[in-house]
């Protein structure tokens, strides 16, 4: 019977990962985390806090909006999707 070797598929993927993608998302993650206290603070002055928020999470909604809706378009379930891994 013929055995599938795992280790040199996973010397395979390691072989082809990017770490500087990882770094780019860790970088990217912390300069959107820490924009939101800068903008209060700058616009404190035009907007008080509840509005900035408002409108903070307006835009937040405003960019994934279309990505939900192109994942219920395409029918696919985050569950069903998720569930075919396991």
């Amino acid at each position: 019977m013929k055995q599938l070797d795992s280790t040199q598929a996973m010397v395979d993927l390691r072989g082809r990962t990017n770490l500087s993608k990882g770094y780019a998302a860790v970088f990217t993650t912390v300069v959107i985390w820490s924009m939101p206290s800068l903008f209060q603070y700058y616009f404190n002055r035009y907007y008080d806090p509840w509005a900035q928020n408002f409108y903070r999470y307006s835009v937040a909604c405003g960019a994934i909006a279309p990505l939900v809706l192109y994942r219920i378009w395409r029918g696919r379930d985050v569950a069903a999707s998720a569930g075919r891994f396991t």
